[in-house]
């Protein structure tokens, strides 16, 4: 049985990213085997691609994006922008959908929470002895407060379980109702 040495990897890894020989090589198959090549910047991927396949010229990576259509520069990998073969574009957006509906969805929430903090403020100032002196406003704060924490906790895997969160969020909704009643 042979063994697998350290050089044997690094000589694999620097074959499959197309650092030893490219002879034969197109650009997209380039893209293919590194798993996309980073275009942030678009000399910095000519660069990567002109490394990996000497004969590459900045007119080749035109052409392969805008008039053959071989490669894809999109927002990929850590939401970066990446060349990617356009064959293999479908496998890498249903890779990403997940990771990006979560990015958006975070985004939402943060938009969300901008919105409710700021209304909430501007009706506090109002009329702040009138709300600070209902009971419903003062459960509603410690409400959040405990809400707060928890999310802090949270970050260390130590929260409330979800129902117990539910129960504070519908505690929040409820209170926030009866501000105008009490």
């Amino acid at each position: 049985m042979r063994s697998i040495t350290g050089e044997h990897v690094a000589a694999f890894r620097m074959q499959r990213h197309h650092l030893l020989d490219s002879v034969g090589s197109t650009l997209a198959s380039v893209c293919r085997d590194v798993g996309g090549i980073q275009a942030q910047v678009m000399s910095a991927a000519e660069l990567s691609l002109w490394t990996r396949r000497r004969s590459t010229r900045r007119e080749d990576v035109q052409a392969a994006l805008w008039q053959r259509r071989e490669l894809v520069k999109t927002t990929s990998m850590r939401m970066t922008l990446h060349l990617l073969p356009a064959r293999d574009f479908q496998m890498y957006i249903a890779a990403m959908k997940a990771s990006s509906m979560a990015s958006v969805h975070r985004t939402l929430k943060r938009i969300g929470l901008a919105i409710l903090l700021s209304s909430g403020a501007i009706l506090f100032a109002l009329q702040p002895a009138r709300y600070y002196a209902g009971l419903s406003f003062r459960i509603k704060l410690l409400l959040l407060l405990i809400l707060g924490v928890n999310a802090a906790l949270r970050r260390t895997r130590n929260g409330l379980a979800h129902g117990v969160v539910l129960a504070l969020w519908l505690g929040v909704i409820f209170a926030s109702r009866a501000i105008a009643y009490f």
